[in-house]
């Protein structure tokens, strides 16, 4: 996803630029979630284990993204699990705002034999960004109710209860707690992933846990964009991210 989640107003300003997306969500009066998901990717690199999705965007080319870039997706199986590694090039003569989060859904369970209710969540997790009914941060923030108790002792039933929340993230890693077979799912990122969402609904054989860079409409929040998450690559320079499955 980029840029993630919502952007009020469909516009920011950063480096005395404004940046102006589609309003594709006009209930909300944002934008969300970008094009790049949807979006055709080449594959610039293939091997046994190995497999490099690329696309690259002129100025404008991207929603009107001012800047042009390439971005690269790399996956590599081995026996300790799969890694995902995202290169992004700033080609611009200026410096470029970036932001990056994944949908990444997991199965409950995820061993064949098991079930659901054997299943518990561990995600260290820090503040709660409360968001208002158009789904847009406020400046208020909860902590350390029994959720937050539970995902950070790994003793979150998943099955129990539908959840939508907006997390700081406390650690680089998700595990899914199989108790049955003892296995554990785990998930990480490098430490530019900041925050996570937790999403489940009612019913559901699996959990959201989505790791982003940046806070909600960070360009929007009481502190700078840069402090809320927001990553600056430079003109003509390059940032290189990384998340891992693997089972424990």
């Amino acid at each position: 996803l980029f840029p993630p989640n919502r952007i009020k107003g469909a516009e920011f300003e950063f480096d005395n630029r404004t940046y102006k997306f589609p309003m594709n969500e006009p209930a909300t009066g944002c934008h969300l979630h970008g094009e790049l998901y949807k979006t055709p990717f080449k594959i610039s690199e293939l091997t046994d284990d190995f497999v490099c999705f690329t696309y690259s965007a002129k100025a404008g080319e991207y929603l009107g993204f001012p800047h042009a870039f390439t971005i690269k997706r790399c996956y590599h199986l081995d026996e300790n699990g799969m890694t995902e590694t995202v290169k992004v090039v700033n080609e611009s003569d200026f410096d470029m705002p970036f932001m990056l989060a994944f949908h990444t859904t997991l199965n409950v369970p995820f061993m064949k034999d098991s079930d659901g209710e054997n299943c518990t969540l561990k995600m260290p997790v820090g503040k709660e960004h409360i968001r208002n009914e158009k789904y847009i941060p406020t400046l208020e923030y909860i902590g350390g109710r029994e959720r937050e108790k539970a995902l950070c002792d790994g003793e979150y039933k998943i099955c129990e209860n539908p959840v939508s929340a907006f997390y700081e993230s406390e650690s680089e890693k998700t595990v899914i707690i199989d108790k049955k077979s003892g296995k554990r799912l785990v998930y990480t990122a490098t430490s530019e992933y900041k925050y996570r969402m937790l999403w489940r609904k009612t019913g559901a054989k699996y959990v959201v846990a989505e790791p982003q860079t940046c806070a909600i409409d960070c360009f929007h929040l009481e502190k700078s964009a840069e402090e809320k998450g927001l990553i600056v690559i430079p003109k003509r320079g390059e940032i290189e991210l990384q998340t891992k499955f693997y089972i424990e």
